[in-house]
């Protein structure tokens, strides 16, 4: 610690020192005057530096943390504890709380927890998500606990307004149009917030269902923001086949399988009506398969990415005119495809048939399969539950 200008300027070390003894103080009984017995706070120098104690420790070092401890020692903020040359202890100073609080700055808990109060009151009423949030952490901070997920009320603060946006939102938008919105900064909600928020949405929305068969928790995150239209690029939605698109406000567009067309997620609202002159409806999984197929006899959709609720609409206003045909699905055959064929019947109530799903057609092209990821194990092994499709993955998983 260095005197500048009648100024004290504390080491890393120092402030690491305080840090310990005031968590230690905070998490304690003493604090919330419930002990029953007289307590002190103490670290060791090896909390500070691990080798503290070993024969091969640093001894500049070893030295420059002595000096430091030392230093505190003078100015009254601790007491230490010495056998011979070594410090055994260093020990809290109750009456210096508020400037060990001001040293390292942070404000003190009783404050915090009262910012944090005021903040979770605000949004208590906000969304159902938010409701179930911000009573269990108000619970939290009745048995003078800190917010688990946070560091100061400020972030608080930003989470469940970001919370509420998600959730109100109607309209697509970027990732990253989302991240300037509320941070001023294209990247920041991917860097720092984004899996805080999705995975609160999770425990305290209606996500479960959505999520629960998807191991990767990037890809849950990305599931649950399309579910709000949210994605990282503006999606479209692919058409082939004999049909005809009439928009809210009267223009048609005749379709054709020589002339397929794409439509901006967006634009799915406006749909008014949506006819299906084919007998066969088909979504497929894959732009290439998609661009490849030549199904005649097929009307063919690629839904692009996950199927959130804006395409799970358009699909359902097409099946309310359309209920009559049948309705397949083209996936790849491995766990993903048949979590993303789960999905869509599970989104839409629509039964789609597997197509060209079965093990005939995986081990007639079995010189193309490779070996099942980790991720995939378990995904496939949950899949297991659907009798329908447990002879697959079994087989996927013994081959």
């Amino acid at each position: 610690m260095n005197l500048l200008s009648d100024v004290l300027v504390y080491s890393s070390n120092q402030k690491k020192i305080l840090c310990i003894l005031l968590k230690k103080y905070e998490e304690s009984r003493s604090y919330t005057n419930t002990n029953k017995v007289n307590q002190s706070f103490k670290c060791s120098p090896r909390d500070i530096y691990e080798e503290y104690y070993s024969d091969y420790a640093n001894l500049e070092l070893v030295e420059n943390l002595h000096n430091d401890i030392t230093e505190l020692e003078r100015i009254g903020l601790v007491t230490v504890k010495r056998s011979s040359t070594d410090i055994d202890a260093v020990i809290a100073v109750p009456e210096k709380y508020s400037e060990y609080c001001e040293i390292v700055g942070v404000t003190e808990k009783k404050d915090r927890l009262k910012s944090y109060e005021s903040v979770l009151k605000y949004y208590i009423t906000k969304t159902t998500t938010l409701s179930n949030l911000c009573n269990a952490q108000l619970n939290r901070l009745g048995n003078h606990k800190e917010i688990a997920f946070v560091n100061n009320p400020d972030d608080l603060d930003k989470i469940l307004r970001c919370i509420e946006y998600i959730e109100a939102n109607k309209i697509e938008i970027m990732e990253r149009e989302l991240s300037i919105q509320f941070f001023s900064d294209s990247k920041l909600f991917e860097k720092k917030y984004k899996s805080k928020v999705c995975s609160l949405l999770i425990q305290y929305g209606d996500y479960a269902n959505l999520a629960k068969d998807e191991p990767d928790k990037k890809k849950q995150y990305d599931m649950i923001l399309s579910e709000n239209q949210i994605v990282k690029n503006p999606t479209y939605i692919y058409f082939k086949g004999y049909g005809t698109i009439i928009y809210d406000d009267g223009m048609k567009i005749k379709l054709s399988p020589f002339h397929p067309i794409a439509i901006i997620s967006t634009d799915l609202l406006k749909i008014k009506q949506f006819i299906v002159c084919s007998e066969n409806i088909i979504t497929i999984e894959n732009l290439t398969s998609y661009n490849r197929m030549n199904l005649p006899d097929y009307f063919q959709i690629y839904l692009c990415g996950y199927n959130n609720s804006a395409k799970s609409n358009l699909l359902k206003a097409i099946y309310a005119t359309n209920s009559n045909k049948k309705w397949y699905h083209f996936g790849d055959i491995d766990p993903d495809g048949f979590y993303i064929l789960t999905n869509l019947r599970r989104t839409t109530g629509i039964y789609f048939i597997p197509y060209k799903m079965e093990i005939d057609w995986l081990s007639k092209y079995s010189t193309y399969t490779k070996p099942l990821e980790p991720n995939d194990v378990v995904k496939a092994k949950k899949l297991c539950s659907y009798d329908e499709f447990s002879s697959i993955i079994e087989y996927m998983l013994v081959y």
